[in-house]
């Protein structure tokens, strides 16, 4: 079957290979109104999800092997931004943390480098990827701290 050039057998060809916890973060954005682009799903490392703007990014974790981690969802707030580093976090650190969030696996980032970049990152466990309520509300704090991040950049 065929709809606007995209083979359905095939996408479901492509599902049943990925991970399910990828499919389930990916899900959980398209019911927010966020967008993906199911003809390069499973195709790079990491899937991408874009909502209010905002690109997310949906792979493996970063984290060490021993953390419990299963999925990471970085948000790219800004990339090669002339402010630098301590400029990005001096701008974004008020919004930040007036929104109190203090879950240790939702990480605000500025990558070393000569790029001056900035991420807002979650780290889930399977726990969390099996039940709907809690991914949900962990889902909202990043959507929330990487829009108040992007926010004051503006």
């Amino acid at each position: 079957m065929m709809t606007e050039g995209w083979d359905f057998s095939a996408r479901e060809e492509i599902l049943a290979g990925l991970d399910s916890n990828i499919v389930t973060v990916i899900d959980w954005f398209v019911l927010e109104g966020g967008h993906h682009n199911e003809q390069v799903l499973g195709e790079e490392n990491l899937d991408e999800a874009e909502l209010g703007g905002i690109r997310y990014f949906i792979g493996e974790p970063t984290s060490d092997l021993d953390s419990g981690d299963v999925l990471e969802i970085a948000a790219l707030v800004t990339e090669g931004s002339p402010l630098g580093s301590a400029a990005l976090h001096a701008c974004t650190g008020p919004a930040v943390a007036a929104l109190g969030l203090t879950d240790e696996h939702l990480l605000v980032e500025f990558p070393a480098g000569e790029s001056a970049d900035m991420w807002v990152a979650l780290r889930l466990r399977q726990a969390e990827l099996d039940n709907p309520e809690l991914l949900d509300s962990r889902m909202r704090a990043l959507v929330a701290l990487a829009g108040a991040a992007t926010e004051a950049l503006r």
